[in-house]
């Protein structure tokens, strides 16, 4: 995952000079993507990287969705691609590849923060098309590219949650 990091700090800049809301306002230099990664992994998070062909193509991470006990078990999941390959299924794989890797750990639910705009609507699409059910709208809570945009949150239970066996 180490020589991944060039392009994933790549890829995360693209999408925040793209006008994607992100917990930062100017993209993240190498070293800081580094430890990012480091700290999500340390703290036993999947962390994921599509490749193809020998060049990296996406990455998904999950992070604590808030630092709160009663919420250890719930995490914001993200995935980005190259903008070029949106619509192309690899952000569906990450994300598929990401839920099953937050069940694998115990996490009870996951969380997506996505804007309404831009790329919104077909994010909301492969989150839908994962389980995902819309849990409500935050209203000018994302800055991208300085303005305030609207953020859907999109929820789905995990494990024994999903299966009926406690909401939450």
């Amino acid at each position: 995952m180490a020589a991944d990091l060039p392009a994933i700090t790549e890829i995360q800049a693209e999408r925040i000079r793209g006008g994607t809301p992100a917990p930062v306002t100017a993209p993240l230099d190498l070293r800081q993507v580094t430890a990012m990664r480091e700290k999500l992994a340390a703290r036993g998070f999947p962390c994921l990287v599509a490749v193809c062909e020998g060049t990296v193509t996406g990455f998904a991470f999950a992070q604590p969705f808030a630092e709160r006990e009663a919420w250890a078990g719930t995490v914001e999941g993200v995935v980005a691609s190259r903008k070029a390959l949106i619509g192309s299924g690899v952000g569906a794989a990450l994300l598929e590849a990401l839920v099953a890797a937050c069940e694998a750990k115990g996490f009870r639910q996951i969380i997506a923060v996505l804007q309404t705009d831009g790329p919104g609507p077909e994010a909301v699409a492969m989150h839908e098309a994962q389980g995902f059910i819309h849990a409500g709208v935050l209203r000018g809570i994302g800055l991208a590219l300085g303005a305030p945009v609207d953020c859907v949150l999109m929820q789905r239970p995990l494990g024994a949650a999903a299966r009926g066996r406690g909401a939450g």
